[in-house]
């Protein structure tokens, strides 16, 4: 259900903005898009209809270093390409690059709260996205949890404390040495 909260966190930061706004994986591919806003330009609209931007416009972006970007930071205007500015903010979990927040900024207008409001939407995509692009972190968690409840049976004393270990229990109350 990530994909589903990630494109609502999407459309309720560009309604609150009143700004097209799209999240692309770290190699510019689109991911997920808001409605427009009035503030469209040629690059947007032919991604959001290919699913996919130019070749050359993901060239334009990376080559701004937003690999690297911990902050918000600005691509600027291609008008080569018909492209307007846009503010973009990486999106990170734990330091590495899981995507680009990036909202559409023609007239370099957007204040310093609404940064602010882009950043935490950032911060709060984060955890949304590893969810989605490793699903099965969860599932390996979960597996190791249930063989832990289940050694917490076994005959042999070690694997039990071991169990106790993992799911949190510590080796027991003082003087439990008979787990």
């Amino acid at each position: 259900m990530p994909r589903d909260e990630i494109q609502l966190a999407v459309d309720r930061l560009a309604d609150r903005l009143q700004r097209s706004v799209v999240v692309n994986d770290p190699g510019v591919h689109l991911l997920y898009a808001s409605p427009h806003y009035g503030d469209e330009d040629a690059v947007r609209i032919r991604s959001v209809l290919q699913r996919e931007a130019d070749g050359k416009v993901i060239g334009h972006v990376l080559a701004q270093g937003v690999s690297t970007w911990t902050t918000a930071g600005v691509i600027p205007p291609n008008p080569e390409l018909e492209m307007k500015a846009r503010v973009c903010v990486p999106v990170r979990w734990r330091g590495e690059l899981l995507g680009l927040l990036i909202v559409m900024d023609a007239d370099a207008s957007l204040t310093t709260s609404e940064l602010a409001v882009i950043t935490d939407a950032a911060t709060g995509l984060a955890p949304l996205l590893e969810a989605r692009l490793r699903p099965d972190v969860d599932e390996q968690a979960a597996s190791a949890r249930e063989q832990a409840v289940l050694d917490l049976l076994a005959p042999e004393p070690l694997l039990r404390r071991r169990a106790l270990a993992e799911l949190g229990g510590g080796s027991g109350p003082p003087g439990n040495d008979a787990v």
